[in-house]
């Protein structure tokens, strides 16, 4: 029951193949880990319309522990909204272990101005934040960083398609390979939604995996 798995996650999260805004789902959520320090923290995405524009709010909150101690925390909030396949508006609130953090983004005169800790900067229209929720993502060479606002240069390769566990289902999804200024991995259901990130840091990956709503895991999907 591969494909119906893969039908309902396509429901379940946004692609930007969409471009008409129609009612969004309610959220979307992610468990992130890290290699050595196991669950570190969690991701919730909320999706709704405001006219014809998609307004995408994400949520991020990270603890590492270590002996009962807290050594790292990351908290983030940012906000996108998209008219079709560009980004109208962005912006982000992150407290980085005490160090804060905004960016704000618009499309103006052609172009996107960008506000971030470092000052102001422009890039062209087809920037995108480089949050996976979009499957845009893929065909898209400059990246906004939403926590410090630096546009990253990148090369996308398709690394063919693999089975993967989701919540003790094995799906097929297919993978992708970001390299450049950003180095990750990425992996999407067959109607384009995200399913897992893993980025390698220096101790160790960290991985970031959909969960899949209770009520289709009691359904037996899989």
């Amino acid at each position: 029951m591969l494909p119906a798995v893969a039908f309902v996650l396509s429901l379940l999260v946004w692609s930007a193949a969409g471009f008409a805004c129609t009612p969004p789902v309610e959220r979307a959520a992610y468990r992130i880990e890290h290699e050595t320090f196991g669950d570190i923290g969690r991701q919730v995405l909320t999706f709704r319309c405001d006219g014809d524009r998609l307004v995408v709010d994400t949520t991020v909150d990270v603890a590492v522990r270590m002996l009962f101690l807290t050594i790292y925390r990351h908290e983030a909030r940012y906000r996108g909204v998209w008219q079709g396949d560009r980004l109208v508006r962005f912006e982000s609130h992150a407290d980085d272990n005490g160090k804060i953090l905004e960016v704000f983004a618009r499309a103006a005169g052609g172009r996107v101005i960008i506000d971030g800790p470092n000052g102001q900067s422009e890039a062209p229209l087809t920037v995108v934040p480089n949050h996976p929720w979009n499957h845009d993502l893929i065909a898209r060479t400059l990246l906004l960083d939403p926590v410090d606002g630096k546009v990253l240069q990148v090369a996308v390769a398709d690394a063919g398609v693999e089975a993967i566990e989701l919540d003790g289902r094995r799906i097929m999804a297919r993978k992708y390979l970001v390299s450049g200024d950003l180095e990750l991995e990425l992996w999407y259901d067959s109607g384009g939604a995200w399913l897992r990130w893993r980025m390698q840091e220096e101790r160790g990956a960290v991985t970031m995996t959909r969960e899949l709503p209770r009520r289709l895991a009691d359904a037996g999907l899989g």
